[in-house]
């Protein structure tokens, strides 16, 4: 009856509180109506870790270059910066020579796009092109613009 008890008690133990409890007992009959119990321990899961802070967009007049190798943050997070040179053949606005370099959205190249300077000002992302062309990113698709933002 004691045994009983020991395993009833710990059991409710283990209901009320089962991070804190320290041990599971496995209760078992046989056929006689002995109760059998054996006692593990319970390891409590790991704190989880707190989420990574969010990323702060980059200050309002951030320019990225190749020379300065910088990366912008827009509002939504994403990381902005220059990669490859894109060849004179494959953009005819620049020929004979190459209009500038991939734009790079959060590690992967926009295609289509050839530019030698980003800049995010007041919350919007352009980039503009050896020849002097400027587009704006709308959120899904560079739109062409005209004239320098910052004028």
């Amino acid at each position: 009856m004691q045994r009983r008890l020991k395993i009833l008690m710990a059991l409710l133990c283990a209901a009320l509180d089962p991070v804190a409890a320290l041990a599971q007992t496995d209760a078992t009959s046989t056929s006689n109506g002995v109760v059998n119990a054996t006692s593990t321990p319970v390891t409590p899961p790991p704190p989880t870790a707190p989420p990574p802070p969010a990323a702060t967009a980059s200050a309002s007049g951030t320019i990225v270059t190749l020379a300065n190798g910088a990366t912008i943050v827009d509002a939504q997070a994403n990381t902005w910066t220059l990669g490859a040179a894109v060849p004179a053949a494959s953009n005819p606005d620049c020929a004979p020579k190459s209009c500038g370099n991939v734009v790079v959205k959060n590690g992967n190249s926009q295609n289509g796009t050839a530019a030698t300077l980003l800049l995010w000002l007041n919350n919007v992302l352009y980039q503009t092109n050896a020849a002097g062309k400027r587009w704006t990113w709308n959120g899904s698709a560079w739109k062409k613009v005209a004239g320098d933002p910052r004028n």
